[in-house]
């Protein structure tokens, strides 16, 4: 009976510290933390505030792939779309006969 006890409140202990902790630590950083005047820089701005690191800024890219090869996109599409449905009614045609196999192979043992 002891050692249930004993298992039970370190049980207990554990789960506690579990969800007291993070409680703690959003308590003591309230208010610490100051938010800073005016709106956040977006994804677009940062790292263009000065010359030099404007220089070391990926090259912008293109907008689109050229008109030829996007023709190529919808026949690729309905062709891997026949092809998905071509196999799936493959397997339901052979399946039957797969499992015949396995029961005449059975019979012969």
């Amino acid at each position: 009976m002891c050692k249930r006890l004993l298992g039970v409140v370190v049980l207990a202990v554990l789960m506690g510290s579990v969800l007291a902790v993070p409680a703690m630590a959003v308590e003591a950083t309230e208010g610490a933390a100051e938010e800073p005047e005016g709106p956040a820089p977006g994804i677009n701005e940062i790292g263009t505030q000065n010359e030099v690191s404007r220089e070391f800024l990926p090259a912008p890219d293109e907008a689109a792939p050229p008109p030829f090869f996007q023709f190529f996109n919808v026949p690729l599409f309905a062709v891997g779309v026949l092809a998905a449905v071509a196999l799936l009614f493959a397997y339901l045609i052979w399946q039957p006969r797969f499992a015949q196999e396995r029961r005449s192979k059975r019979r012969r043992r």
